[in-house]
């Protein structure tokens, strides 16, 4: 490899590179830098004759020099490969450093450890100063976390692990360049230290001259990498939010007769709805439901207006007219305390929030007594009812299966009871768009708490023949088996 014939005489180096700069050195560093210099032709890598060029080898100490065979990469004629103590001191020591406990928000000196921040705070101890030039930076390198920072201010160090070196005629800003790379690719030994592998690092040595050029090419890349940066954040969170969106997007299509064509044929949906009018008027009458007494119905007048611009064969109804809602109970009817055993004979399941999140109603280890669940059959649920998270993933639909167990909710959720179990599927496509419409948003497309009753069940809603609920729910389902794939 190529070697500086400057070198010749360290000393005379030593005195005109620091005298040029007018760097200020400890004694300790003095000495440290005339070793680095007077060992420099042993420790540098060399070809010893033109017939090896492009041939690297490594002499340590009085060793036989050793050919390198696994160098990271090819690299141009002008350029050679070092280790990086080859050209660089510490700066620093133990002395400089104080403890964590130690840092203020406020204070005279900034402190600088290898964590992510560029100061971890400040102290006011002004004997532990390490004073940096501007002009002539010093490097830091995380020994457990890999952080590199390039320090131009005088600081004090805020931790153990904190690598501090100057480089010796290299390019300061080429070698923090060049160190953040490197310390990118170091295998990751966690909280272990990695200055050991650093320092047995081949790293790539271009030309002094050339060294700047590279890094003015980087630093006008900055701003092209700040707009990456920010077109990456914002390609995240469509990725993040696409599913949903996508989902809510179709759903609306099905939900206003654009998902499948209408056959004219098909039994109207108002039609429908008489029939879910007749069966809550018998449920009334046998008294196993009340009537509201704000109740109302839309229907069509002479005039046809409300159907002006239907789907045809569609009609409008208000949730309230498709089945019974009820929100669990108040917090100090139903407490931990009044749980028993699941072995206890005749208990009965308390349904949760994770049952409907998690769309599986035989998980869960709450019960209550047969008596208990007497006192509180207001808020039995069973087969075919739906059930709606009111607590943590807020909004998630559950219909139970015909062999769920017999229940009651608790405080986190709601039930709803159709009056005719035939449309419950489509019901539960129409609800969802209630209730990503009515209740209050939190960041993104959450639903952050569900919308009053006074609020959801008057809210009007399209419903389509029953014979084109199966054609949209059958199309959905092709759809979603597209976009999972």
């Amino acid at each position: 490899m190529y070697i500086f014939s400057t070198l010749n005489d360290p000393f005379l180096l030593f005195w005109n590179y620091f005298n040029h700069f007018s760097i200020e050195l400890t004694k300790k560093e003095i000495k440290s830098v005339i070793h680095i210099i007077s060992q420099f032709h042993y420790n540098f890598f060399y070809l010893e004759e033109k017939t090896y060029y492009n041939c690297y080898y490594e002499k340590i100490g009085n060793g036989e020099p050793v050919k390198l065979e696994d160098l990271p990469f090819d690299i141009p004629d002008s350029w050679t490969y070092f280790k990086l103590e080859t050209f660089t001191y510490s700066v620093g020591s133990k002395t400089n450093q104080i403890q964590s406990k130690e840092i203020l928000k406020v204070g005279e000196w900034p402190v600088v450890s290898q964590g992510q921040n560029l100061i971890d705070g400040y102290s006011n101890c002004n004997e532990k100063v390490i004073t940096i030039d501007a002009m002539h930076p010093v490097i830091i390198f995380g020994d457990h976390t890999r952080n590199v920072k390039l320090i131009d201010f005088s600081f004090i160090v805020g931790a153990d692990g904190t690598k501090i070196f100057r480089p010796i005629l290299i390019n300061t800003n080429f070698l923090y360049l060049l160190i953040q790379f490197t310390a990118l690719n170091l295998k990751n030994r966690g909280y272990a230290r990695h200055y050991s592998l650093l320092k047995e690092a081949y790293l790539p040595l271009p030309p002094l001259k050339e060294q700047q050029r590279i890094v003015n090419k980087i630093n006008s890349f900055e701003p092209l990498v700040k707009q990456y940066e920010q077109a990456e954040t914002k390609l995240s969170t469509l990725e993040s939010e696409f599913p949903e969106k996508l989902k809510k997007s179709i759903l609306q299509y099905a939900i206003e007769g654009k998902l499948v064509k209408q056959d004219p044929n098909d039994e109207p949906a108002s039609v429908l709805l008489e029939r879910i009018k007749a069966e809550k008027e018998k449920l009334i009458k046998e008294g196993k439901i009340k009537r509201d007494k704000n109740e109302s119905y839309i229907y069509q007048g002479d005039d046809k207006n409300y159907y002006e611009n239907l789907p045809n064969g569609w009609a409008l109804a208000r949730l309230s007219d498709l089945g019974t809602y009820k929100k669990g109970p108040f917090g100090s009817s139903l407490t931990k305390g009044m749980f028993v055993d699941k072995k206890t004979p005749n208990c009965v399941k308390v349904y949760e929030q994770k049952n409907a999140i998690q769309h599986n109603a035989f998980i869960g280890e709450y019960y209550i007594t047969s008596a208990k669940f007497i006192e509180m059959k207001s808020f039995e649920v069973g087969p075919n009812d739906i059930i709606v998270s009111c607590a943590g993933t807020i909004g998630e639909i559950y219909q139970l299966p015909a062999n769920a167990p017999k229940g009651i909710i608790n405080q986190a959720l709601m039930k709803i009871t159709l009056f005719m179990s035939d449309i419950s599927n489509f019901f539960q496509i129409i609800l969802y768009d209630a209730l990503s419409r009515l209740s209050e948003k939190s960041k993104g497309t959450a639903i952050k708490n569900i919308a009053p009753f006074e609020i959801l069940k008057p809210a009007i809603v399209l419903i389509p023949p029953i014979a084109e609920q199966s054609k949209i729910l059958k199309k959905l389902e092709l759809i979603n088996c597209l976009i999972l794939s």
